[in-house]
């Protein structure tokens, strides 16, 4: 035991005899069990708040918090009520908030807001280039803008209702060393017209010119029955050509010469019929001409009438 110890040992004694002087039974027995407790823990005994000349806490041990904060703590320790509810002032955990993201809407390209949209329907096959993005620009304005094929007595489809549904490079010319773009739309003539029409476009440009797409004309226009199938024969004066909405799988021509009535077979290829109009037997009779074409597509008659004029 240590001097401080002894020190203190001395006083407490001091003080005993001086407080147990004039007590009566019950405060004697009270004393006695401090002094018991006392003697058992080595000398160090309980004091009170009067007695105790000071107390050394390690700084871990402190609470630094302001009172009365959120995060303040009692004994060291951060208050329950603070973990559970925050920010809250009455204490009640708050719901976790769940947000799902909305699908951005795709927006659809309208000029007028009544468009029918380019592509909007193919035919099949619908040709390699389809997907051009000159063939889809130039097709549409110049089905509603040529003025040469109204001149020449042809209609102009709205162009918010034109639609490409096939684009191919075809040898429209047998004599020719390029071949010319065919591009078919389907359209009307009004916005509210309930009769459907088809458009063959093709370049009449010679040499090289006849490939560039930004020289697309109107070459003929039909239009489609009630309930019929999409489907344009032509003719330009030169050659003869059938393009439907299901291909073509085999077709025929009829004319007729000096000779009399004949039927001819019609090349296939990637859905397209194609053959050479016979000029020298049709020139050798006054009534030497095309009399109609005939073509199937899945063993049905999908055209059976004269071909359509071309200029």
């Amino acid at each position: 035991m240590n001097d401080l110890e002894n020190q203190l040992h001395d006083a407490l004694h001091a003080s005993r005899e001086h407080t147990t002087s004039g007590l009566s039974g019950p405060a004697l027995r009270r004393t006695a069990r401090r002094r018991t407790f006392r003697a058992r823990t080595g000398g160090v005994a309980v004091v009170g708040a009067a007695a105790v000349a000071g107390v050394v806490v390690a700084p871990g041990l402190l609470d630094t918090s302001t009172p009365g904060s959120p995060g303040a703590s009692v004994g060291g320790q951060t208050s329950a009520a603070s973990k559970s509810a925050g920010a809250d002032p009455v204490g009640k955990s708050q719901p976790m908030a769940s947000f799902t993201a909305k699908a951005t809407p795709t927006a659809v390209p309208s000029s007028t807001g009544k468009s029918v949209p380019v592509q909007a329907y193919v035919w099949s096959p619908a040709g390699s280039l389809i997907d051009d993005a000159t063939v889809l620009a130039v097709a549409p304005k110049v089905a509603a803008t040529d003025s040469d094929w109204k001149a020449w007595g042809g209609q102009l489809l709205e162009q918010d209702t034109v639609s490409v549904v096939f684009a191919d490079r075809a040898p429209l010319d047998p004599t020719a060393q390029y071949p010319h773009p065919l591009v078919i739309v389907t359209g009307r003539t009004s916005a509210d017209s309930p009769t459907l029409r088809i458009a063959a476009l093709t370049t009449i440009e010679a040499g090289a010119d006849r490939t560039n797409l930004n020289l697309l004309t109107v070459q003929a226009m039909t239009m489609v029955p009630a309930d019929g199938p999409q489907a344009i024969a032509v003719s330009n004066g030169m050659t003869l050509y059938v393009v439907a909405e299901v291909g073509v799988d085999s077709a025929t021509y009829t004319y007729t010469d000096a000779t009399g009535q004949h039927t001819a077979a019609m090349k296939v290829a990637d859905g397209l019929a194609v053959a050479t109009v016979p000029m020298a037997d049709l020139k050798a009779s006054t009534a030497g001409e095309v009399t109609g074409i005939k073509a199937y597509s899945h063993g049905k008659v999908i055209w059976d009438a004269a071909p359509v004029a071309g200029r």
